[in-house]
C-alpha cells in the first residue's frame, strides 16, 4: 500500500525538499488525498486535529489548525502554500452551524504537476541502479496497466 510515507521517500529523493516540507505534504495528503481518491470532495474546511486518533498521525503534539483550502491551475511558488490567518467564518459553509478557519492552503495544480515531471529522470536514474526498485516497479505495473 502506498501512503504518506512513501509519498515522503519519493519527495525526499527526487524533489526538493525545502520545498515539499515535511508539513505541506502532511495536509495535502490528509487534507485531499483521501477525499480525492474516494471521488469525494474535501472538507470546506479540515480540521488537523480529527487525524487525532489516527495511527501515525502526522500532526501529533501540534496545535490544533482549522484549514481551508484553494486549488488553482496556475499559482505562485512554492505549489503547496500554507498560511496562518485570523480566525475567520466562512460565509457560506454548506452546514446549518458556523464554520471558522485559522490557515489557509494554496495548492498550484501546475507548479505541483511540473515539479513532478521535473523528478522523474531523477526516479529513472534510481531504477537503473536498484534492483529493488526495478523489482517493485515491475509489481505495480500489472494493477496500473492490466492486460
Amino acid at each position: 500500500m502506498v501512503g504518506l510515507k512513501e509519498l515522503k521517500d519519493y519527495v525526499s529523493k527526487f524533489m526538493d525538499k525545502a520545498v515539499y516540507t515535511d508539513d505541506r505534504l502532511n495536509v495535502l495528503y490528509e487534507c485531499f488525498r483521501h477525499k480525492v481518491a474516494h471521488l469525494a470532495h474535501p472538507y470546506v474546511v479540515f480540521d488537523a486535529n480529527a487525524t487525532a486518533k489516527k495511527k501515525n498521525n502526522p500532526f501529533a503534539g501540534q496545535p490544533r489548525r482549522l484549514i481551508t483550502w484553494t486549488v488553482h491551475a496556475k499559482g505562485p511558488r512554492p505549489p503547496i502554500q500554507i498560511v496562518r490567518v485570523a480566525r475567520t467564518q466562512i460565509k457560506k459553509a454548506p452546514t446549518p452551524w458556523d464554520v471558522f478557519y485559522d490557515h489557509e492552503v494554496t495548492v498550484s495544480v501546475s507548479g505541483l504537476a511540473s515539479d513532478i515531471v521535473k523528478s522523474i529522470p531523477k526516479y529513472l536514474r534510481h531504477l537503473k541502479t536498484d534492483s529493488d526498485a526495478r523489482r517493485r516497479f515491475r509489481e505495480c505495473m500489472p494493477s496500473y496497466f492490466p492486460r
